[in-house]
């Protein structure tokens, strides 16, 4: 939707319809492109606020209450799983694994394709 609307209020600035604001003193404009970029950010947030209610059903709460009872509806997460979860997405050691193997220059020769494209040479073209 964000696109769409983004689409509209571009239109509509180059239409002349979303026109540029002035200051009570007149020493101060902001122009139409800003003001358009302030209509997009205000209908976001007023979509994210449906959004959120919608998130509330979507994902309800009991899947992550710990009452120990178990739900059919969904699997049983406990706030332990959660922050051992979120602590292994920040572990030093596999960033530092992850940016070695990267920059590697084995994996480096691997990842770089030649600009004339050599390795396509002798098969047949579509």
């Amino acid at each position: 939707l964000s696109f769409w609307q983004g689409v509209f209020l571009a239109i509509s600035e180059k239409a002349g319809i979303i026109s540029p604001l002035q200051s009570d003193d007149g020493t101060t404009q902001t122009e139409a492109g800003t003001v358009s970029a302030g209509y997009q950010n205000f209908l976001i947030c007023i979509e994210m606020f449906f959004a959120a209610i919608a998130m509330k059903y979507a994902f309800p709460i009991s899947t992550y209450m710990t009452d120990g009872a178990n739900h059919s509806s969904g699997r049983n997460v406990t706030m332990q799983s959660i922050s051992s979860t979120l602590r292994e997405t920040m572990n030093p050691r596999d960033i530092m694994t992850d940016a070695i193997h990267n920059f590697h220059p084995q994996y480096q020769q691997y990842t770089q394709y030649s600009s004339d494209n050599k390795r396509f040479q002798g098969q047949p073209q579509p």
